[in-house]
This record gives C-alpha cells, sequence and structure tokens, in this order.
C-alpha cells in the first residue's frame, strides 16, 4: 500500500548498491517534475500538492534533517558510496540526523501552501550529478 501522498516504492533488490539503482527509485512525492538538471540547475524539482507526504527514495543515514539556510527545511540521504541524496523544500521533517531509514520511509510533509516544489539533489563525492537516470518517474 503506497504511503499517503509519497510515491509507492517498488522493492529493491537486497544489498543493491546506490549505484546500481539507475532506473529503479521513485520519485520521493507525489508530483510532476517542474524542472530539470543542467543550465546551472543542480538537481530537479516536482511540483507536488499542498501538505503531501515524502518519502526516502533509498534507504540510508540521514545526516542531515531540519532548516539550513535559504533551503528552508531539507533533508540529506547518505546513500552510500559517495552517494548523498539533497531533498529540500519541506514543509516538515519526519526523521532526525544519525537515523536509519529505508525506501519508502516517510521523511517529511510537503508545506501547506499553494503549488509547493520538492528539490532533490543527487551528489557524488560532493559534485551534483543527474537525478534523471536513477528516477523512473523523470526523463533524462
Amino acid at each position: 500500500k503506497p504511503p499517503v501522498g509519497g510515491a509507492a516504492p517498488r522493492p529493491l533488490p537486497r544489498g543493491l548498491r546506490f549505484a546500481d539503482a539507475r532506473g529503479q527509485l521513485a520519485l520521493p512525492v507525489r508530483g510532476t517534475v517542474s524542472s530539470r538538471f543542467g543550465s546551472g540547475n543542480k538537481g530537479v524539482s516536482v511540483a507536488s500538492a499542498s501538505a503531501a507526504q515524502v518519502v526516502s527514495p533509498y534507504g540510508g543515514r540521514v545526516e542531515f534533517a531540519g532548516e539550513f539556510k535559504n533551503y528552508e527545511r531539507l533533508v540529506i540521504l547518505n546513500a552510500g558510496d559517495g552517494y548523498f541524496l539533497v531533498l529540500t523544500g519541506l514543509g516538515e521533517t519526519f526523521v532526525s540526523s544519525g537515523e536509519s531509514i529505508t525506501l519508502g520511509e516517510p521523511l517529511g510533509q510537503m508545506p501547506r501552501t499553494s503549488d509547493p516544489d520538492l528539490y532533490i539533489e543527487f551528489r557524488k563525492n560532493g559534485r551534483p550529478v543527474n537525478p534523471a537516470p536513477w528516477l523512473r518517474s523523470a526523463e533524462s
């Protein structure tokens, strides 16, 4: 049963490394990709519904959860092998720094505003990488 307001996670093979999960990750929130990687944009944005639930697209360790500079509330997930997922634009976070989470676990929810956007950035060894090849719902 999919989480309320989130994307339905598809089970990944046990022990699958993040680098090998290309094309298998669901968007962390139900919505439509509203901006793509490239031309100065280091990630993708997903237009979602007000108060939609945001779920983890992959398991890992929460490195940071909360407010950070001009990013509103964000979650940084360590997916292993030098990969980090940054999700920002949340209205509320449900996880804490240091917590281990699994695929599909609720991370938070979008703000109760009109037209909220979730910004998703993938990083490998500190450098942005295009998340589209990993996400089932985002064309390259």
